[in-house]
């Protein structure tokens, strides 16, 4: 699969070479504060330009098909606390609960969005529900992605592919299943689900920038 290179160059693939599963740093505003006062800044918001909303898992029910939307920036709301780990590189794709698995490797930069309400992981990633156009997303329960196990879940592993716009520097969520990018399905609007959409020839949309920091 080709992926996109934006604005910004992503990081290199020596970075994250042989890493074993750990979160990335990610201090944030929006968090709530328990989110924020994880060791090294691995909890954290993730916000969108597009509204000034957060990632949000709807109702902050920690429990599979449960949708992800955006919803106004909040340090009181643990529905927008989030871990991203890091998927280590060069293991196999496969689908949860089946034996198939794809030929290419985990690219660098590749993460998991695993929800983490007031810093505590709960087992549940972000991920795609079908690999059709505007596929929604909802939580599906994390799988393991360790370098023993070899192999990781397609559709809840997303590339970090950096973006700039003229307000700054972004991220960019590419699904390493399909090459869409996670985006705000109804622009500035709090509730709107967040979807797999494709990038454009001309970039991504303010729809589909992220910025991990808050």
């Amino acid at each position: 699969m080709r992926m996109r290179i934006l604005a910004v160059a992503v990081a290199s693939a020596a970075v994250l070479a042989g890493a074993t599963a750990a979160a990335v740093s990610m201090p944030a505003k929006a968090a709530t504060a328990e989110c924020q006062a994880v060791a090294a800044g691995a909890c954290g918001s993730i916000d969108t330009p597009a509204g000034g909303y957060d990632l949000d898992v709807w109702k902050q029910v920690a429990a599979s098909d449960t949708p992800v939307k955006v919803w106004p920036q909040s340090t009181a709301d643990r529905a927008e606390d989030w871990e991203a780990v890091v998927v280590p590189a060069g293991l196999s794709g496969y689908y949860q609960g089946l034996t198939d698995k794809l030929t290419w490797p985990t690219p660098a930069t590749a993460v998991n969005l695993e929800y983490a309400p007031d810093g505590v992981a709960s087992g549940y990633c972000l991920s795609i529900i079908t690999s059709t156009e505007y596929a929604t997303t909802a939580l599906r329960p994390c799988d393991a992605v360790t370098a023993a196990n070899q192999t990781f879940n397609q559709y809840q592993t997303f590339v970090r592919v950096a973006a700039a716009d003229s307000d700054g520097s972004y991220t960019v969520y590419e699904s390493v299943l399909t090459g869409y990018a996670l985006t705000v399905a109804r622009h500035d609007t709090a509730g709107s689900l967040v979807v797999s959409a494709p990038v454009g020839a001309g970039g991504p949309s303010v729809d589909q920038l992220w910025e991990p920091n808050g």
